[in-house]
């Protein structure tokens, strides 16, 4: 909800954000979140690692008939790749629509302490022009 996400949001810096969908082999969640972790975006994987994120937001959208065991095992991963003083909140919403060995997962890091540097350096009050 609002509240998580304004939570994760207010560390500051550089952050991460990644939409995944996810069918079909039971690993395929945790492959998927594997590759967010290593964005291929960035010059260096370590310059976006979540291991350096102060905050971690995860949303899954699901099946109901999704296996739960999964989820579990993603956001161990999740917490395996982060510190220990890392805000780790997560998600789920139900939908029907889906088939049930698919997910879409949402992920946010924020509180990256090393710049990207593929991200521009603006001033707060440059944005808002």
């Amino acid at each position: 909800d609002l509240d998580d996400l304004l939570c994760v949001m207010a560390h500051k810096g550089t952050a991460l954000i990644s939409f995944m969908h996810a069918k079909g082999e039971k690993d395929a969640l945790c492959n998927i979140l594997k590759e967010a972790v290593l964005s291929p975006l960035a010059p260096s994987a370590k310059e976006l690692s979540i291991e350096k994120a102060r905050g971690v937001l995860t949303h899954f959208r699901i099946h109901p008939d999704y296996p739960i065991a999964l989820i579990h095992r993603a956001l161990n991963l999740i917490g395996n790749s982060v510190g220990d003083e890392t805000d780790v909140i997560f998600g789920t919403t139900l939908d029907d629509t889906l088939n049930p060995d698919e997910a879409i997962v949402t992920l946010i890091a924020t509180g990256l302490k090393k710049k990207c540097s593929m991200c521009l350096s603006r001033s707060s009050h440059q944005l808002a022009a």
